[in-house]
């Protein structure tokens, strides 16, 4: 019988959890971090192109970090990003 189990985030911390295999059973200590997302988004665009009356393009560089560590967006799940450009 092949089983995992998932330590999820939480609090963080150190925790006692049993362990079964095959009809034996340990006690271990694991550690749970604690849950760290951040999102940041760059931008990339060439400033001859912002002509009046022309379209612009602008490059939407996007990235997901999970405890100091990059992850996919899909963690994100379906998302929509709204982007708002001013100018003077």
């Amino acid at each position: 019988m092949n089983k995992s189990y998932t330590i999820p985030f939480g609090s963080q911390g150190v925790e006692n959890i049993i362990v079964c295999y095959n009809g034996y059973a340990q006690k271990e200590r694991v550690t749970i971090s604690q849950e760290n997302y951040s999102f940041s988004a760059d931008y990339l665009y060439h400033s001859e192109s912002f002509i009046v009356g022309h379209k612009a393009k602008v490059v939407i560089r996007t990235q997901l970090n999970l405890g100091g560590e990059q992850v996919s967006l899909e963690r994100l799940g379906k998302t929509d990003i709204k982007v708002t450009m001013v100018n003077n």
